[in-house]
């Protein structure tokens, strides 16, 4: 199993002289893979006795030498020098932290300010963001800075864009004191996957409303003369536009009361059942094939809703001279 986790390829950032934190992170987690970081902590490992069989002394020195070759093979060429005399993984770790492991007050207040300015953009990813918090977290640790689990989460809602407000405001419930990263996080990313699913969600309706826009907006043209629609030829170039302000529509006679203004009204009545039918598809989640059954529901329905043009009355309280029995209807479900 070791033999052939050696095999792999490792990958990952070569030590340079300029990236000693993240390689040391980095090149860890590779030696606990293979069961070998203690090679690199004082007296976690120790020499077999001098009575042990020479099975066990030899898998003990093929197990350090890994742990060095591990070590120095992802150290760039130009560098390997510094642990070149020494075979010892312990000896070689200790090496290269003190050749590279240095603290300038420069390092320390250039992560501070990068940690505690950090601001999420609106509209990023949240998942990207908390990486990047972490990243910085982690980098303040290794030179020695406190970094408790509730300062970060203080540091990590303030940084969120002002969309989150209602979350931070949810959150004065709890006790101050009992505030936890642990705790934090995994409300933070149940409100960031719900956003998500309300902006899909948003996306789909907006596409089947602009797909409809564009249907309307063709068969306008058609009528009208201005598209190049079949109809074309068939309606005066000087037809009004089609619109549901009646100043617009002079010269416009209803064919059935001869009154003029109110004879487009019929294509926004269109409008209005052909959006209600598409809002009950969708809430049901039923298929076009029954498109038919939800249109002929939704003039049911606005049969028998007030209207201000009847003055709040219903068009058929209007036509039979009582209110209509609603007691029966039921939500629109599979």
């Amino acid at each position: 199993m070791t033999e052939m986790a050696d095999r792999e390829t490792i990958k990952i950032e070569k030590l340079n002289g300029k990236n000693y934190h993240s390689r040391k992170y980095n090149i860890k987690l590779v030696l606990m893979q293979r069961g070998l970081w203690g090679f690199t902590q004082e007296g976690k490992e120790t020499l077999p006795e001098e009575s042990a069989s020479a099975t066990v002394k030899n898998a003990f020195r093929l197990r350090s030498d890994r742990a060095y070759s591990l070590n120095a093979l992802n150290v760039e060429k130009d560098l390997q020098v510094h642990i070149s005399s020494v075979a010892d993984p312990l000896a070689a770790w200790r090496t290269l932290q003190k050749q590279f492991e240095f603290v300038s007050v420069t390092q320390i207040v250039r992560l501070n300010r990068k940690f505690y300015a950090a601001s999420m953009k609106e509209g990023a990813d949240l998942q990207e963001h908390l990486t990047y918090m972490t990243s910085l977290a982690e980098q303040l640790r290794e030179v020695k800075e406190e970094i408790s689990s509730k300062k970060f989460a203080t540091v990590v809602l303030g940084s969120l864009t002002e969309s989150y407000d209602n979350f931070l405001t949810s959150l004065n419930a709890r006790n101050a004191d009992d505030l936890d990263w642990e705790n934090v996080k995994g409300l933070l990313i149940e409100e960031f996957l719900k956003r998500a699913e309300r902006s899909e969600k948003q996306e789909a309706d907006n596409a089947l409303y602009v797909k409809r826009e564009s249907f309307d907006r063709g068969r306008y043209q058609a009528r009208s003369g201005t598209g190049r629609g079949r109809g074309s030829r068939f309606w005066k170039k000087d037809t009004p536009p089609r619109h549901d302000d009646h100043r617009n529509l002079k010269g416009v006679t209803c064919f059935k009361c001869k009154r003029d203004g109110h004879g487009m009204g019929t294509e926004r009545m269109n409008r209005t059942i052909m959006e209600r039918a598409r809002s009950m598809l969708f809430q049901a989640k039923l298929p076009l094939e029954f498109w038919a059954e939800v249109c002929s529901t939704a003039v049911y329905l606005h049969n028998r809703s007030p209207t201000t043009a009847l003055e709040d009355e219903t068009t058929f309280e209007r036509l039979f001279g009582r209110r209509p029995d609603i007691s029966y209807l039921r939500v629109l479900a599979v």
